[in-house]
């Protein structure tokens, strides 16, 4: 499966307010002056950035329509440094094309300085023309040092194809956090380019500091990157005359620190330079107006330094729960940690006393225990809360990264069992919220419990529960842990919820796994709705409105309109989609509703709609090829699809070139709102935002829980005794043991 390479494309809307404006009586303004001779500046290159060792002179090209007389041209002529000598503007008689000549001797190396020009004589200047009479010119001297020749390296995240080149990077003379990469240069056969001949020479990037300003941001973390926007002159075929272009995330309107994360110093040298950086842009498209945003991922570009070596001394501890008076622990640490160090402290260890115990493993003053491969169990002196403190080593004996946990221990024959409990029940008392928050609908639970560290929640139909079996408990652990804030209502009295739209008539398991740092413990509760289920094919079509969350855009702000109608062909299936995504579309999306099974399904890469200016959409699972299965859980209404999906761009309704993502849905709750003998509107307009992404099948985005972090007052802990057992087979998962579940890894392959 891929990642998803984001595309955004935006197309401009303006407002037409004319009808509200007042009339103003049209008034001719003055004539041309008689025979002007409409001078002005043509395009041209007016901010230089040169080497010391280049000269001090430069040209303005300076044209004019009317080529009639020999002239000089009065010149209005600003320079607040007073260094610039500007000869006159002569045009010979017939001369419709002529030269400034700049020189500027007196200039200072790492300054710049500029100088305008404005025709301002009507006799010279046209009045109307849409030619510039003015025009701005700088110039700056940089020494920029050669520091050797270093990697470009195109990661599996690239828009380009994974690939390395050898280039020199420089880094300037006066900022010593500013670089920039020779991206081509000329050889006897003639330019070499690591993108293309049309690219920009340099790419500049600076190391930012704390306190710089990029447009309205200013930075506060140390060791993220931003650079000048580079031109890779590579043309997609699908948008001639659009080079692709690297842009840095915080060149777009509203950016965020957060969103330049991704740019930054991955590791230093000794000597202070970068060893390497890497650099995470939208590859975009400026007449577009969009491009394939890779701000937000690892492994797209890095910049490996002259004479760097990467390493990765990472260093984490995994923990599981005691059994048997046994503490499993283990290290995991990065590819070049040749050995770890480590040492348990009595109780929870305050920020100052953990760095001087960093500090003392690091340089051996504290004789520490070396960690053994793999997973391996501890017993300790009694039962607590104790701290481990880590080290890693490099193969030559010095200290590199560190790590801390804290750990509960229940020593053998001791015990520290969890205090809860959880049940469920169907309810009418939310009826208030809605039609559907009724008894057939809607499950109340509550949790409560004495000191609990962590919890996570599932409810399964009974029949799925059965069907789980030991796995049940397992996909219950592969849920995100509940939050702080639910934690705190768990702790203090209890917390109350509700799961809603639920089917009829149907028995529920409620599973809550509870932790209180020593042990754990999952409870289940069993409720049924009230009612009975009879959902019948014709109770499925109509107009409906559909909520829910985009990969790439979150929740849908507006419910979207989608239309279900009678298939209008019974081999394709029994039902069938005639508006999707607030558009009619061009051929229907097929499917079937089974009553037995309660579900809706509708089939992969289905071809639905010709957009204006971006491609033929399909209908598309986003991670396998398996059709997209919804639950019915009541007539007209449908949640939980099988998998992601959504509208993928083709360059032709057959046999098309694959062009990108529209968007994918991560989920959807669909409520029919009007049968089809009722009015309905769908809008039936053309794309106008859109947002393409490459194809492929993509990985299901991650539940990730955020830990909150206790502060806790400046103590001196106590060394703890402890005796090791090596521990062979134990997986850990959540910094959970997992070796009792022996069918941990059959749920994940399923």
């Amino acid at each position: 499966m891929k990642n998803i390479y984001r595309y955004i494309l935006a197309f401009g809307a303006m407002a037409a307010a004319v009808s509200c404006m007042p009339e103003t009586p049209y008034e001719p303004g003055e004539a041309e002056v008689d025979g002007c001779y409409g001078v002005y500046f043509p395009a041209q290159e007016t901010d230089l950035v040169r080497d010391p060792s280049e000269s001090r002179t430069a040209t303005i090209s300076v044209m004019r329509s009317n080529s009639d007389d020999a002239i000089t041209v009065p010149l209005t002529i600003v320079d607040t440094s007073g260094l610039f000598t500007v000869s006159e503007l002569v045009f010979e008689d017939g001369q419709s094309e002529t030269t400034i000549d700049l020189s500027f001797e007196g200039v200072e190396v790492g300054v710049t300085y500029g100088v305008s020009f404005v025709i301002e004589d009507p006799q010279y200047a046209s009045k109307y023309s849409s030619n510039p009479i003015a025009l701005d010119f700088s110039v700056i001297y940089e020494r920029w040092i050669d520091l050797g020749e270093g990697t470009w390296i195109e990661g599996a995240n690239s828009y380009f194809s994974p690939f390395e080149e050898k280039v020199h990077i420089y880094q300037n003379d006066l900022d010593r956090n500013m670089f920039r990469v020779q991206m081509k240069w000329d050889t006897p056969d003639g330019v070499y380019a690591v993108h293309t001949e049309d690219a920009d020479e340099y790419f500049n990037f600076v190391i930012l500091q704390p306190g710089n300003k990029v447009y309205d941001l200013t930075i506060s973390q140390e060791d993220l990157i931003y650079y000048d926007i580079y031109n890779t002159g590579y043309i997609n075929s699908n948008y001639p005359d659009d080079p692709v272009q690297m842009l840095h995330p915080f060149g777009l309107v509203g950016a965020t620190e957060a969103q330049g994360a991704y740019n930054h110093v991955l590791q230093y040298q000794d000597n202070g330079l970068p060893a390497a950086v890497a650099v995470a842009p939208f590859y975009y498209l400026m007449n577009a107006g969009g491009g394939w945003n890779q701000s937000t991922y690892d492994d797209v570009v890095t910049i490996v330094f002259p004479g760097a070596v990467l390493t990765d001394y990472s260093l984490s501890i995994m923990s599981g729960e005691t059994t048997g008076g046994v503490l499993p622990l283990q290290f995991v640490t990065g590819e070049d940690v040749a050995s770890v160090k480590y040492k348990i402290y009595e109780g929870t260890v305050s920020t100052g006393i953990l760095d001087s115990y960093v500090a003392g493993i690091s340089d051996g003053s504290i004789e520490a225990e070396v960690a053994p491969e793999g997973a391996f169990g501890v017993k300790l002196g009694a039962t607590g809360v104790y701290t481990v403190v880590a080290v890693s080593f490099d193969a030559a004996g010095a200290a590199q990264e560190s790590a801390s946990t804290e750990v509960r221990y229940v020593a053998e024959g001791d015990s520290m069992p969890v205090m809860a409990g959880a049940g469920i029940a169907a309810t009418g008392k939310y009826g208030y919220l809605g039609d559907y928050y009724t008894a057939e609908h809607v499950l109340e639970y509550y949790i409560y419990g004495e000191d609990i560290t962590a919890a996570r929640a599932l409810l399964l139909s009974s029949e799925e529960y059965a069907a789980y079996g030991s796995l049940a408990e397992v996909l219950l652990m592969s849920q995100p842990v509940l939050s702080a804030e639910v934690l705190a209502q768990i702790n203090d009295g209890g917390v109350v919820g509700i799961y809603d739209e639920r089917t009829p008539g149907t028995a529920y398991t409620f599973l809550v796994w509870l932790s209180n740092g020593y042990e754990s413990t999952v409870l289940t509760a069993e409720a049924s709705t009230a009612g009975s289920y009879d959902v019948t094919l014709s109770d499925m079509f109509g107009l409906y409105a559909v909520t829910g969350e985009s990969y790439f855009n979150g929740p849908i702000a507006e419910p979207e309109a989608w239309i279900l109608e009678p298939s209008d062909n019974p081999e394709a299936g029994n039902i069938m989609m005639t508006a999707f995504a607030n558009m009619y579309i061009d051929s229907p999306i097929y499917g079937n509703f089974d009553a037995e099974t309660r579900s809706l399904e509708f089939y992969d890469n289905q071809y639905v709609l010709a957009a204006d200016g971006v491609g033929y959409l399909f209908f598309m699972n986003a991670e396998t090829y398996d059709p997209i299965s919804f639950n019915v859980w009541n007539e007209g209404c449908f949640n939980s699809p099988s998998s992601m999906f959504g509208l993928d761009v083709q360059s032709a309704p057959a046999d098309g070139q694959d062009l990108g993502w529209y968007d994918i849905y991560v989920d959807v709750s669909a409520v029919k709102v009007a049968d089809l003998s009722e009015e309905a509107s769908v809008s039936a307009e053309s794309i106008k935002v859109s947002a393409l992404h490459e194809a492929g099948k993509v990985d299901a985005a991650p539940s990730v829980a955020t830990p909150v972090e206790g502060v806790m007052g400046a103590r001196v802990a106590e060394p703890a005794e402890y005796t090791v057992e090596n521990l062979s087979g134990v997986v850990f998962e959540n910094n959970i043991d997992r070796s009792s579940t022996q069918d941990y890894a059959v749920l994940l392959q399923k």
